[in-house]
């Protein structure tokens, strides 16, 4: 598995703020490293994946329109 990368995706309902997301997405990345036997585990900055950065910033953007108008 030396120099591969992995994408993985789940999802959450329910979850009230953009940082206990964050914090759910990192356990499940660690769940998977685990359950894979992965080892050694390298983060790609937000400036570095800016493509990912701007999804996540839209639907965070689009979560609070929601919350504000009470639709969720």
């Amino acid at each position: 598995m030396k120099g591969r990368i992995r994408n993985f995706s789940t999802s959450a309902e329910f979850v009230r703020t953009p940082l206990i997301a964050e914090g759910l997405a990192l356990r499940a990345a660690l769940q998977k490293c685990r359950d894979l036997k992965i080892e050694r585990v390298r983060w790609i900055s937000r400036e570095k994946n800016k493509d990912a950065d701007l999804l996540a910033k839209l639907c965070l953007a689009d979560e609070q329109v929601l919350y504000a108008l009470n639709v969720t």
